[in-house]
Formats: C-alpha cells, structure tokens, sequence
C-alpha cells in the first residue's frame, strides 16, 4: 500500500454494507484498514489501527452505539468520524449534534457524497491540526515570554493575559480575564485611558500604535511601577482587538538614574575644582576639557576635542609639565595622571 493513501476504518453491522463500502474506497484510492461491527470494537481497533478516518454506524449491537464509540475516539484519538446510517429521526440527528462528527449520511448513499464527505472530512481535520499547531507555537511564545503580552476585546475587557503579566502584575489569568485594562492603571490616569480607548475603537488606528511609549502600571498590591508598552490593532470575525507587550522597566528607570546622579556629580566636581581636567581615552585623544583648563592653556575645549594629548603619561604621579598657551607667555605646570 502507498504511505500517501488515507487509512479508513469501516464500523457497521451490516456485512453487505462494510463489504460493498471496503471495494469502493478501494477504488478511490483510500486503505481500508479495518472492519468493525460494534461499538466496543470500533473503540478498540481506531486505537490499535489509528486510522486517518472513520465511518461510523450510529445503531450498532452491543453496550454502546456508534455515538457514543465517536466521543470516546475522539476524546481520546481525535479521529475524525462520518456517520452512516438508515436512522435519519429527529432524535439521532439530535443525538449526534452533540458529537464533534465530520459528516451525517443517511443510507442509502452515492458513490459521490461518500467521496465528497471524506474528502472534506479529511481537509477540515488537517486544517484544524495545523491551526492546533500554530495556537500550540504562539502560546508557547506568548507564555515563556518576559514581557506582559495582554488582549482586550472591543469593549475593554482583557480575553488574554500571560504568564509573565500574573509576575508584573501580581494578578492571576484567571482573575485577570473578563476584567477591563484599567484595573492595572493608577485611578489618576484611567480617565485618559478610557478615552484614547474609545478613539482607538473608533478612529481604527491610534497614533500611539507601533511605536513604544511609557506609563505607569498598577500591582495588584498597590504599588505603582514604570512601564513600557508597544500597542497593536487587529480585527477578525468576532470583533476588534487590541494587543499590548509591556515591559517592567523599574530597574532601567533606576540604572538611568543612578548614571544621571553620577553625571551630576562629576560635573559639579569638575566645576569646583581649582586644577584643570582633561579626559582622554585610551589612546591619548582629547574627549573632554572643564573651563579651567581652558583657561590654564587658552584655548576652547572644543579646540582640544579630538586632538592627541601630547603630554607624557606617568599614571598616579605628578608630573612638571610645560604649557603652552596661544598669544601668551608658556607657563609651567603640575599633572597628574589618573586611569579611569
């Protein structure tokens, strides 16, 4: 048999009818892998068979029907199942609504229909199977994730919230969904946000949207924190969304002040310094001159920048220097040199 033919797994009672359907998937070019003729063995042969498909009589002998062998496979094989059958009464049909079943066929039955329900069959699960795998990748992503990646529907409410938003925000998925976005924005701010929201709903594209912009985010303890946020729109059948990635940037707010103290204090040093100072790196180049230095050698600071420090370098000594200034007599002087 080829690899590329579909396995097809026949369940009904009646020898005449498995036999006469057995030659004409032959003939379509499907494999007949098996014949049941009960519920309890329809259940017991899709598992050890694994079949692609199966066609299932809903009226069969023994404890189970074929209704209730397809939930019990597709529960637990997710094959899968068309059902045959002579019963077309209300109470089957009612019956097997119930069952995620990929075909209803009342006997008697045509070639053709057999061949278009299988095929849809067949085409429907493979596209469900690709979608689960899809869904399977992007939650995989969405919940290893570090950012806060949240989904609110058209009216506000949250229908997504990840593993690493329950961190951020203190707050469970499960207490999380169904609730409206600005249960995690200080009160102070909740009234702007409610209407950029309606703008956003309305106008179809916010101005905020692909870029990155900063707020402040509540905890559910009640502690305010800063944020970072990207902001995307989308649109399906049910409705518009709107997603958001939100980064806790607490400890880059923190690291940018502590360099913006150390900035401040390093010129509020140079200011006061009686010595003029001049920074270089590693290779000699002038990056920085204070206005002492400017006024010990008479020239602007930017006249330096860029210029090789042509003084000999004795690290953690002082050193005699001899200075020369432009338009004026030289001077000698004292340098030291520190690595830094």
């Amino acid at each position: 048999m080829s690899k590329n033919k579909k396995k097809v797994l026949i369940a009904d009672d009646e020898v005449t009818i498995t036999t006469h359907l057995e030659k004409r998937l032959t003939l379509m070019g499907y494999e007949v892998v098996g014949r049941a003729s009960s519920g309890e063995e329809a259940i017991n042969m899709a598992r050890r068979l694994r079949p692609d498909l199966i066609l299932m009589d809903i009226v069969m002998p023994g404890k189970h029907d074929g209704i209730y062998a397809s939930e019990k496979i597709k529960a637990e094989l997710d094959i899968p199942v068309i059902f045959l059958t002579a019963h077309g009464g209300k109470n089957f049909v009612n019956r097997a609504r119930y069952v995620e079943q990929f075909g209803y066929i009342v006997k008697p039955f045509q070639e053709n229909e057999i061949r278009a329900a299988i095929e849809v069959a067949l085409y429907r699960k493979d596209m469900e199977r690709q979608l689960r795998r899809s869904e399977e990748k992007y939650r995989s992503v969405v919940d290893t994730a570090r950012d806060a990646i949240i989904t609110v529907d058209g009216l506000g409410n949250i229908v997504a919230w990840n593993c690493a938003a329950e961190t951020i925000f203190g707050c469970s998925a499960n207490k999380a969904i169904g609730k409206t976005l600005d249960f995690i924005i200080p009160e102070r701010f909740r009234k702007s946000y409610k209407k950029g929201f309606k703008q956003a709903v309305s106008k179809g594209r916010p101005e905020i949207m692909g870029k990155m912009a900063e707020m402040t985010g509540l905890r559910k303890d009640g502690s305010e924190f800063p944020v970072e946020f990207s902001l995307a729109r989308w649109k399906t059948g049910e409705g518009i969304f709107f997603t958001a990635i939100i980064r806790d940037i607490t400890e880059r707010k923190r690291m940018e002040g502590e360099i913006e103290t150390s900035r401040t204090s390093f010129h509020n040093i140079v200011e006061r310094s009686a010595d003029g100072i001049i920074i270089t790196d590693k290779d000699g180049n002038v990056r920085f001159i204070d206005s002492t230095a400017e006024l010990i050698f008479g020239r602007k600071g930017k006249e330096f920048v860029g210029e090789l420090f042509g003084f000999p370098v004795i690290t953690s000594k002082s050193t005699e220097v001899d200075i020369i200034r432009l338009g004026r007599n030289p001077g000698i002087g004292e340098m030291r040199v520190v690595e830094t």
